[in-house]
């Protein structure tokens, strides 16, 4: 297991564990970052989830879009864990301009520890936290202490469009993916695939976003220009690749009883 710091790093796409005190300052600009609000509350309306929910968990919540957006919605208590001290001050700022901070709630700590004590929610929200866990089906392992029996996981994960391995990831093709989930003990009840539009809009927002404080860091660390420019090289590379070789895909799972 990666100490915390580098997990960190790779979860928001480094490689450098030298960017850890930077990140904050890099991301300023963004509230979503990764997953999308609008797919996983398509969903829960699409299947009608909104009464049979009452408490969820957000692990690796970043600054609260989606466990704010979603207590905003559909009145819940969302609990939001993070390992970044910086997001979880922003995700508590954000949540009181948007009137949740009586239903929601952030905290700092490591997910790969909080999931063995959490106790048990009607959801578990997965918004694009990579390989924290390791694999889909390692993912959904570690996180089954944290989920009633009746309840239910939003997956934003993604998978190869075709047979060949990324360069910068493992992804696994769909066949694969799925594969992951069957033997972790869920099925899937539905899914929306990210539209190109959508991946190359958000991909040149948060491009540029980021681009703008690499500027202004290099400025101020001179002597380190070349690890900001390492970490835009990654976004462009990243970039690329969901357009191009991953399908993005949120997916709304269930636990299988037969499975026990």
């Amino acid at each position: 297991m990666d100490d915390l710091k580098t997990s960190i790093v790779r979860s928001l796409d480094g490689q450098n564990e030298a960017l850890f005190p930077h990140l904050a300052y890099l991301l300023q600009d963004l509230w979503e970052i990764g997953a999308s609000p609008g797919h996983f509350i398509q969903l829960i309306c699409k299947n009608d989830l909104e009464n049979k929910i009452a408490k969820a968990v957000d692990l690796g919540c970043g600054k609260g879009a989606v466990a704010i957006q979603l207590a905003k919605n559909f009145g819940w208590q969302v609990d939001g864990f993070d390992a970044m001290p910086a997001f979880i001050q922003e995700a508590r700022q954000w949540s009181k301009k948007h009137g949740t901070e009586n239903v929601c709630s952030f905290n700092v700590c490591d997910i790969r520890e909080l999931v063995k004590t959490a106790g048990r929610y009607d959801l578990v929200i997965l918004g694009s936290i990579g390989s924290v866990f390791g694999s889909i089906e390692e993912t959904l392992r570690a996180i089954r202490p944290c989920l009633f029996q009746t309840g239910y996981v939003l997956l934003d994960d993604g998978y190869q469009k075709s047979e060949t391995i990324h360069s910068l990831h493992q992804i696994p093709t769909r066949e694969n993916a799925i594969q992951h989930i069957r033997k972790a003990g869920f099925v899937i009840i539905d899914e929306i695939t990210y539209s190109p539009d959508f991946i190359s809009a958000s991909n040149q927002e948060i491009y540029s976003a980021i681009q703008h404080r690499v500027l202004e860091l290099e400025k101020k660390y001179p002597e380190t220009k070349q690890l900001f420019q390492n970490y835009l090289a990654i976004q462009r590379q990243e970039n690329s690749a969901l357009e191009n070789d991953i399908t993005c895909v949120t997916w709304l799972l269930k636990y299988s009883v037969d499975h026990d």
